[in-house]
């Protein structure tokens, strides 16, 4: 009888266990441990019909705003909501540093042009001056600074094309002077110098027929030279050229085919086949790393 008791106990011991051990199994996985999931944040969108995402390192939630919820080529405003998950609810956050780089993935570079960020309060900051100059795949790569960490995220556009397109088949767009983008728009740097995009390298130009003519293959000299004014040597540079109002490139395939003297490079198989505003983008690849770079035009 002793012994019939003592396997009794046993037995409601291991059914205890057993049902212990079944009911955990049952319960959400969110609830079994301390991490929070992204599905069960509080970091949720505020708003129907934006673009939402959570920091790479889960610090931050933007919510982006743009008008018609499209990046379009030209110039672009967006509204930027960003809130921290304190666990309970979320919070918004102020006084953050807010960088956007617009980035164009398939051709490795972006644009000249640096937003502008304006503190709205609550969380919310409106970014200016977001320059899209051409068609194709973009990104927006925001990074975020403030007292509770640094973090990033990227938001990518898959087909970004022009607002209104009028005339030729939807190959031209509006501007502003209404000039079918003969001229770029106002205070762009016509000159044949510039400085790059990450501000490494100065760049300028001369070209081999001056005036630039018309359907016509000529080349350039293009010169680069560190802050310091010492030439960048051995790059490897690709060369691409977009008509920004009317969303086509060059005719030819220009291509660097020799460095001429130190910092030097000879660019051959530069051709414009009509009048217009020209956008030529150098992409600079040294041992320090890459860079682009991009001058304006206007051929007459």
């Amino acid at each position: 009888m002793h012994h019939f008791i003592k396997l009794l106990k046993i037995d409601i011991f291991v059914a205890v266990c057993l049902l212990f051990f079944w009911g955990y199994a049952q319960e959400p996985l969110a609830q079994k441990t301390n991490h929070t999931y992204t599905n069960s944040s509080h970091m949720k969108p505020h708003y129907a019909g934006g673009h939402f995402k959570v920091t790479d390192n889960g610090i931050y939630s933007l919510e982006l705003r743009l008008k018609n919820n499209k990046l379009v080529v030209g110039r672009n405003q967006a509204d930027v909501i960003i809130h921290r998950d304190t666990g309970s609810q979320a919070k918004d956050v102020v006084s953050a540093s807010i960088n956007v780089i617009a980035w164009m993935p398939d051709h490795n570079h972006g644009v000249m042009t640096m937003p502008i960020f304006k503190e709205r309060g609550a969380g919310l900051y409106t970014v200016e001056n977001l320059d899209i100059i051409m068609e194709g795949r973009w990104e927006l790569r925001f990074k975020i600074e403030s007292e509770y960490g640094n973090d990033q995220v990227f938001f990518s556009f898959a087909d970004v094309m022009k607002e209104n397109p009028i005339g030729h088949q939807g190959q031209h767009m509006e501007t502003d002077d209404k000039n079918d983008g003969m001229t770029a728009p106002k205070g762009t740097n016509l000159s044949g110098e510039t400085v790059s995009l990450r501000g490494k390298i100065n760049a300028s130009y001369k070209t081999m027929l001056n005036p630039i003519p018309i359907n016509r293959i000529h080349a350039w000299h293009l010169t680069l030279t560190d802050l310091f004014g010492k030439p960048v040597n051995g790059a490897t540079i690709k060369v691409d050229g977009d008509m920004p109002a009317h969303g086509h490139g060059m005719p030819t395939k220009p291509e660097v085919t020799n460095e001429i003297s130190p910092g030097v490079y000879l660019v051959e198989g530069m051709k414009f086949n009509m009048p217009g505003h020209w956008i030529v983008f150098f992409y600079i690849n040294t041992k320090k790393g890459t860079d682009t770079i991009s001058f304006n035009l206007e051929i007459r």
